[in-house]
């Protein structure tokens, strides 16, 4: 499609890799996925739109899914270090964990009963359970939280403008053969 190759990594702490991000200088360092919000807004460069995604809370092995927010206000909730979601949860007054490195930890923790919720993008969320060996149809979506979020392909503000048009260009091509539909379908 024309746009640089990259090495992805996927073991790094959401914090980190968003520092990375943000910092880097003299080197193609980018975050995918990696949704759009007001705080986030000037600190990065917003190169392609990924997808749509809704945050929301998800349960698991309940009687039936969480319907308010009101249902889960003595529970603490399961995060991901740095997610945006964070300070809306924090707004709602709930309860959150210390939080995990990964979404990937933070579905574990949900499996292995150390929370009874947690909140994510309906994305990552879907994505970490099968990363751990779940189905999906065993997950409980509640209520979605907030408004219908953008995810994007993201870089540092020093990212070249030049290759930045390129990869926006690519993912554009993707999106409109189907290729970028395909890649969901493998992974969620």
């Amino acid at each position: 499609y024309g746009a640089p190759s990259f090495r992805f990594t996927f073991d790094v702490p959401w914090p980190r890799a968003i520092l990375k991000t943000k910092t880097a200088k003299n080197e193609l360092v980018a975050i995918i996925p990696f949704t759009r919000s007001k705080v986030r807004e000037d600190k990065f460069k917003w190169v392609a739109e990924i997808m749509a995604t809704e945050y929301r809370f998800y349960t698991h092995g309940r009687i039936s899914p969480i319907k308010a927010v009101n249902e889960i206000k003595d529970e603490t909730i399961g995060v991901v270090h740095g997610h945006a979601i964070i300070p809306m949860l924090q707004k709602m007054n709930l309860q959150l964990d210390d939080g995990a490195k990964t979404a990937k930890i933070n579905a574990m923790k949900m499996k292995r009963k150390r929370v009874r919720v947690i909140a994510d993008s309906d994305v990552i969320s879907l994505y970490a359970w099968k990363q751990i060996g779940q189905d999906t149809k065993e997950l409980q979506p509640g209520p979605s939280i907030g408004e219908t979020k953008h995810v994007y392909f993201a870089a540092g503000l020093n990212f070249p403008d030049d290759i930045a048009e390129i990869i926006f260009t690519a993912i554009e091509k993707m999106k409109n053969d189907g290729k970028l539909q395909k890649i969901y379908d493998k992974w969620l």
